[in-house]
This record gives structure tokens, C-alpha cells and sequence, in this order.
């Protein structure tokens, strides 16, 4: 786990963030 690349973190977040503003749409 703590050999995720750069970045991963992000993905991560991004895609919470777009699942989040799908159920709020």
C-alpha cells in the first residue's frame, strides 16, 4: 500500500469527490 504511486491519492479523491456531486445532482 505504501508503494502507491504519486497521485494515487488523488485519483482517489477525485473520484469520491465526482460520486459524491452525482448523488447531490
Amino acid at each position: 500500500m505504501a508503494s502507491n504511486p504519486p497521485g494515487q491519492g488523488e485519483k482517489v479523491s477525485l473520484f469520491v469527490f465526482w460520486v459524491t456531486v452525482g448523488h447531490l445532482v
